[in-house]
């Protein structure tokens, strides 16, 4: 009778789909096997392939039951399935159970699992192995030989097939290592494989591949690393045994574990092996106050984990191991764990404190010399300022000293000028008055060069139109041009900018020094005119700055190449006659020379002698930033001044236009009383502050003039107590002029700060007297008749 699992001509229910026969030696006699899914089919009894889809059990089959849990892995039978097969597939069910137990353990595996029947042929096998053999499952490698799957190497087949029957007659197990392919299709790779015998008459041979590469190249980098770890120690020992510094590692209990061959010897040992094991503090057991030291820093050390340094002087109650030496200690705590060892470096210090000493007694001496060298030269220094405060003092003082007596005599000679003179008589009196103003130009280049030497000469950076500074100077200077008969012209570059930073005093300084230089050396004759160009070019520029070129050229005397070294040196001119005929004192073209360096441009000079000079000065200015306003041009001269006649004291007062004029000199007061009374001002005078602070509370200024420096109250205080009575009475500021002959920088700042309004420098011409007087006045309009100009 048949026995049908399932009818062939019905789907495959759900359950069963995967229950299959694994094995084609199942049955003894004829079947039919499904393999899980419609498939070719053999059939022993006829040799036939056909598509089924069930598994049909034939007459005379005979069930090897033992065989069912290899061969089965489906358990899911539906109850309607099993018929009248019940009695004998109750059993197989149960063992088909624990074997899905068991594949899935395997399946889990990362190692290759393969068993081997007692045929050579695989019986069993995991996910594992298939994917190394490259099959598609455990399954479809079910039945295969060593031959099927080493079929690309002999060699190998033949080693497997030995090894099997080996374990079998030995019944032992085998394990070993190999870094040839295990599998069909694997490169070189390492593994280790382990095999056991199974079951009883007829052994089977359960294979474990692990594949241990990467843990193999591990090993090796773990071995390369120890190897190369075994090396540094063997230098860190050399170099330790090197080191002149006794060097030792303490454990948690003191003792040492290494040490140097320094510390043997210190210690007397004839090695540094002998020296481990031995407990430092006891070393010093002749001396327990050295020992207990030891130990109380070795646990502060520990308890602290932080490092210890401090050295120990030769007379210090602890030694290493002397006491009469200086030994300097590092302790660096090397945590294990819960326990602390001590790295320990001791170094000798002794000859290094006897050098420190040394040079520490070096060093005492020399700032013992250094004090004395510098108390030397503070009192050299303190000498060159009272020498240098001296020559100030005595420049200024002269100065002063020579202004008040030019003051009279230019002031009187510009009065006498506009007098009614001879033309013999104006002739002599204005040689006079160039020959004073000769010698103020000599007092002003001393005081330059004085400030120049000092560093005390400071410049400002103002917005200043350069075109029209040099088109002032020009007509400044042309009715001395034409007294001479020169042909004075100018040539302004018309693409400079509107106004450049620089100081238009001192560069008004340098271009009227060369411009009467020029004046100086040239002349005029039928043959030859004398010509003289002043001129300003731009020669490159910038959005922020601009390169200009002044120059001033003439068909004068000119130099030879050995007088143009020197013309920029202090003293020096041309030729050595040249000051017995010219005159001067050589110092304008130094100062020139020196302003335009401040200025940060340079100064040149091509001359050829009996041909003429040109000198340049090329400056580099920034420009202003944003639209400032352009500073006025400083004035050299003023309009020729007016002559009026003067009102009466009580006319004057009456009017608010009376002066005070203070000077302690007769003859300042004189010139000034003169020129105020040419100007048309009527005044009074004081001989110093307290007469000036008197009249000033009895009368009605409408302004003072003063000088600075007087006996008794100078200007500075008369100036604070006007102040001070014009707030105390309530009264309008009343203008204050200084007119001081201190020409020294600095001074008219002083004036401003102490109060007072304005300020003039002796000796005042009458143009700029009329000037400032106006300024603060207001101009009077004269009466018809009254104004006269001589």
């Amino acid at each position: 009778m048949a026995y049908s699992l399932y009818s062939t001509e019905e789907p495959v229910p759900p359950g069963f789909s995967r229950a299959i026969l694994e094995r084609l030696d199942l049955f003894d006699g004829p079947f039919a096997l499904y393999t899980g899914a419609p498939e070719a089919v053999l059939d022993r009894a006829g040799g036939r392939r056909a598509e089924l889809c069930g598994v049909l059990l034939v007459p005379g089959t005979e069930f090897r039951n033992e065989k069912i849990a290899e061969q089965l892995w489906q358990q899911e039978v539906p109850e309607s399935l099993l018929g009248s097969a019940r009695h004998w597939l109750a059993p197989l069910l149960e063992t088909l159970a624990s074997e899905a137990k068991l594949r899935q353990v395997m399946d889990m595996l990362p190692q290759d699992i393969v068993i081997y029947d007692d045929n050579d042929r695989i019986a069993l096998a995991n996910a594992a192995a298939a994917r190394s053999f490259e099959q598609p499952s455990a399954r479809a490698m079910i039945g295969l030989s060593a031959e099927e799957l080493f079929g690309h190497d002999p060699e190998r087949t033949r080693q497997i097939l030995q090894a099997n029957a080996d374990i079998r007659r030995s019944r032992e197990p085998v394990s070993y290592s190999t870094e040839r392919p295990v599998h069909a299709h694997k490169g070189p790779a390492c593994f280790e494989i382990t095999k056991l015998p199974m079951g009883g008459d007829k052994v089977s041979i359960l294979t474990i591949v692990t594949d241990v590469t990467e843990r193999h190249v591990y090993e090796k980098e773990l071995e390369a690393l120890n190897q190369r770890l075994r090396q540094q120690e063997v230098e860190l020992r050399q170099i330790i045994e090197l080191m002149p510094k006794d060097f030792l590692v303490l454990n948690e209990s003191d003792h040492i574990v290494l040490c140097n061959a320094a510390v043997a010897r210190d210690f007397g040992r004839p090695n540094a092996q002998a020296m481990i094991g031995l407990c430092l503090p006891d070393q010093f057991a002749d001396d327990p106050v050295h020992a207990a030291f030891l130990r109380n820093i070795f646990a502060t050390t520990r308890a602290t984990r932080t490092p210890c340094h401090f050295c120990v002087e030769g007379s210090a109650v602890v030694g290493w191991p002397w006491p009469d030496r200086s030994y300097e200690f590092m302790q660096v705590p090397v945590p294990r764990g819960e326990q602390v060892n001590i790295l320990m470096a001791v170094t000798d210090i002794s000859e290094r404190r006897a050098r420190e000493e040394e040079l520490q007694a070096l060093n005492t001496a020399l700032e013992a010399r250094v004090q004395e060298r510098t108390a030397q030269l503070d009192e050299a220094r303190q000498v060159a300022e009272s020498a240098n405060q001296a020559k100030s003092l005595f420049l200024a003082t002269m100065s002063h000293e020579i202004r008040t007596p030019m003051n009279g005599v230019l002031g009187l000679l510009e009065l006498l000028r506009y007098s009614d003179l001879t033309a013999e008589q104006a002739q002599m009196l204005d040689t006079a008055r160039e020959s004073a103003r000769a010698l103020l130009t000599i007092l002003d280049d001393i005081l330059d060069f004085s400030k120049i030497e000092a560093g005390r000469l400071s410049l400002e950076r103002i917005p200043v139109d350069v075109g029209g500074l040099v088109q002032s100077i020009v007509d400044t200077l042309q009715p001395n041009a034409e007294s001479k008969h020169l042909h004075l012209r100018r040539e302004i570059d018309p693409r400079l900018p509107p106004a450049l930073l620089t100081d238009p005093g001192r560069l008004r300084q340098v271009l009227i020094n060369l411009l009467s230089n020029a004046l100086k050396f040239t002349a005029s004759t039928p043959e030859r005119p004398g010509e003289i160009t002043v001129g300003v070019r731009l020669e490159k520029e910038t959005p922020d700055t601009a390169h200009i070129c002044l120059s001033v050229r003439d068909n004068g005397i000119g130099m030879s190449e050995a007088a143009q070294a020197g013309l920029f040196q202090p003293f020096a001119q041309a030729e050595s006659s040249t000051s017995r005929r010219y005159g001067g004192t050589g110092l304008g073209l130094s100062i020139c020379q020196r302003l335009v360096s401040l200025m940060g441009g340079e100064i040149s000079v091509h001359s050829r002698l009996g041909e003429g000079s040109v000198f340049e000065v090329r400056l580099h200015l920034q420009r202003p930033q944003g639209a400032g306003a352009v500073s006025p041009l400083p004035e050299v001269s003023r309009p020729r001044p007016r002559h009026r006649p003067s009102p009466g004291v009580e006319d004057a007062e009456a009017s608010g236009r009376l002066l005070l004029v203070v000077d302690d000199n007769a003859i300042n007061q004189l010139v000034i009383s003169r020129q105020l009374q040419w100007l048309g001002y009527a005044c009074l005078v004081a001989g110093d502050g307290q007469q000036a602070l008197e009249l000033f509370a009895r009368h009605r200024f409408g302004l003072l003039l003063t000088d600075c420096y007087m006996p008794v109250m100078d200007g500075y205080a008369l100036t604070a107590a006007v102040r001070r009575a014009e707030r105390a009475a309530g009264k309008e500021r009343t203008p204050i002029i200084a007119i001081s002959a201190n020409a020294m920088r600095g001074e008219a700042e002083r004036c401003l700060q102490a109060g007072m309004d304005d300020y003039l420098t002796k000796p005042v011409a009458l143009g700029t007297l009329q000037h400032v007087l106006e300024k603060w006045l207001g101009r009077e309009e004269p009466r018809r008749g009254d104004e006269r100009a001589t």
